[in-house]
C-alpha cells in the first residue's frame, strides 16, 4: 500500500522535459527497465540484508572485548560506504521502475537529476543500454561491500575461535 507522500511524489513526476525531445519508449525497453529495476530492488535488499548481518555480528565481536578486534571495526568502518551504496541502488531501482511504468522518459529523467543537481545539467544523455550496465555495476559494488564486511566478521571469528583472540 503505498503512503499518502509516495502518491503525492509520484503525480508529480514530470512526463517528459520538453514534449518536443520526449521520446516514447519501446515495449522491449520498458521491460529491460522494469528487469533492472526489479534487479536493482533485489540486489540492494540481499546486499543490505547481509551487510546488516555482518555490522551486528561485528558490533557482538566488538562487545566480546577481543584484543585485537581490527577486523570487526573495519566491517562497521564500511557501514556508511554500504549506507550510501543502499541509497543509490534504491534511487536507481525508482528511477527504472518510473522508465518501466511510462512515469518518465529518458529526457525527463536527466532533465530531473539536473535539476536535483545529481547530474551535469546539459551533458550527453546516455543510451539506456549504458544506464543498465552501470546498473549492473552498482548493484555488483554494493554486494562486494557487504561480502567484505561479512567476510571481515567471519575473519575475525574465526581469529577469536583458533585462540587469537586470548
Amino acid at each position: 500500500m503505498k503512503g499518502a507522500s509516495q502518491v503525492d511524489i509520484e503525480a508529480s513526476l514530470p512526463v517528459a522535459a520538453d514534449a518536443s525531445t520526449a521520446v516514447a519508449m519501446s515495449a522491449p525497453e520498458r521491460a529491460c527497465c522494469a528487469a533492472t529495476g526489479r534487479w536493482l530492488a533485489a540486489g540492494g535488499r540481499s546486499a543490505g540484508g547481509l551487510a546488516l548481518l555482518a555490522a551486528l555480528w561485528a558490533v557482538a565481536l566488538l562487545l566480546s572485548r577481543q584484543p585485537w578486534p581490527g577486523l570487526a571495526l573495519a566491517a562497521l568502518l564500511l557501514v556508511p560506504l554500504e549506507r550510501l551504496l543502499a541509497l543509490r541502488t534504491a534511487f536507481d531501482a525508482g528511477l527504472f521502475a518510473d522508465l518501466a511504468a511510462g512515469r518518465s522518459t529518458l529526457a525527463a529523467l536527466d532533465h530531473s537529476l539536473a535539476e536535483l543537481r545529481l547530474r551535469v545539467a546539459g551533458s550527453v544523455p546516455r543510451p539506456l543500454s549504458e544506464r543498465v550496465l552501470g546498473a549492473r555495476r552498482l548493484v555488483l559494488r554494493h554486494a562486494a561491500v557487504a561480502v567484505l564486511q561479512f567476510a571481515c566478521v567471519l575473519a575475525q571469528t574465526a581469529f577469536l575461535v583458533r585462540g587469537g583472540g586470548t
